[in-house]
């Protein structure tokens, strides 16, 4: 599985799990490749997240 997905899932899980609510905003683009420590990396365009 390529480190993108597994980000993925990571984001299913947490929501999933309660982590985050129904009107609680995820972690943005920019936040999430900060956190992962991923450059120049657009997960819109790579299709992991619909706009």
């Amino acid at each position: 599985m390529s480190n993108e997905m597994e980000i993925v899932d990571k984001l299913v899980s947490l929501i999933i799990s309660g982590r985050y609510n129904a009107h609680d905003k995820i972690p943005s683009e920019n936040e999430i490749a900060d956190q992962y420590k991923l450059r120049g990396y657009n997960f819109k365009k790579e299709g992991l997240f619909d706009a």
